[in-house]
């Protein structure tokens, strides 16, 4: 027998859910959203870490841990970003969820998921989705840098109209060695540096799924080259990214090409 009081508590949990029925059937898709929406907010509470507004399941830990690796990486960010014009993001929600069904409970395409996380700039979203998989501290600190960089960067590069390989290969270098960090960028085994072109010429659906791995490891390469060997040269071209001014910034493609290419060969 459900007591009186057990009975209430039913009773008004059940009326949010009854009204998001009644609205959708009523007013259809767009009130079937907004109960979703409610519902996912009720499942990933959100807890407030400064600018950060992170969501993630309830008694879980990893809030805490988010927010410490991504205030640390953001400020190194935009000291590394200043001299292009790069702010901190104003307010950035950040979500830990259990699966890419979830992503559509908050409005988000999970076609936009890419190796278990997706950067939305216009809403100012982080998610990383988990899909069963142990908490790992150093695949999800790459994961959350990988995911910020993309948001960080997107109104300067938007801005600028910088080619796609510039986010890809920024948001793949800094994923592995945070600005200041005092590390280096992973170097390509033997003969395992590709041509330059492709890189250059490749389109933003060409570094996607698995047949972009290779492409988008060239593009870190290349960036990791430019940051470490040639920033000045690099700000510069990022200033006015137009191919025009490719080799007035970097010099002789062939020429630089064959730097970049030793450089990626050397002992690691």
């Amino acid at each position: 027998m459900i007591s009186r009081g057990t009975g209430f508590k039913l009773a008004i949990l059940a009326t949010p859910l009854a009204a998001g029925i009644l609205s959708l059937h009523a007013f259809g898709e767009p009130a079937g959203r907004s109960v979703r929406a409610a519902a996912a907010a009720i499942s990933y509470p959100a807890r407030e870490h400064g600018t950060f507004v992170i969501r993630a399941r309830r008694g879980s830990d990893y809030p805490a841990f988010a927010a410490q690796t991504l205030e640390g990486f953001t400020r190194s960010l935009v000291a590394w970003g200043a001299p292009l014009g790069v702010v901190p993001p104003p307010r950035v929600t950040v979500l830990l969820l259990d699966s890419p069904d979830d992503l559509e409970r908050f409005g988000l395409d999970p076609a936009g998921l890419e190796g278990g996380g997706m950067a939305d700039p216009a809403a100012g979203v982080i998610a990383l989705v988990s899909e069963g998989r142990t908490h790992h501290p150093d695949h999800d600190a790459r994961a959350l840098r990988h995911c910020m960089t993309r948001l960080a960067l997107a109104p300067v590069l938007q801005r600028t109209a910088a080619t796609p390989w510039v986010a890809e290969g920024l948001a793949s270098y800094f994923e592995v060695t945070p600005p200041g960090s005092g590390g280096s960028g992973l170097r390509a085994p033997g003969d395992g540096v590709p041509s330059l072109a492709p890189v250059l010429e490749a389109a933003a659906q060409d570094f996607r799924g698995v047949a972009g791995v290779p492409l988008s490891e060239a593009a870190r390469l290349w960036v990791a080259f430019l940051v470490e060997k040639m920033p000045a040269e690099f700000f510069s071209w990022l200033r006015a990214p137009v191919a025009e001014r490719f080799e007035e910034c970097f010099g002789e493609r062939g020429e630089l090409e064959a730097r970049w290419r030793e450089w990626a060969r050397r002992p690691k």
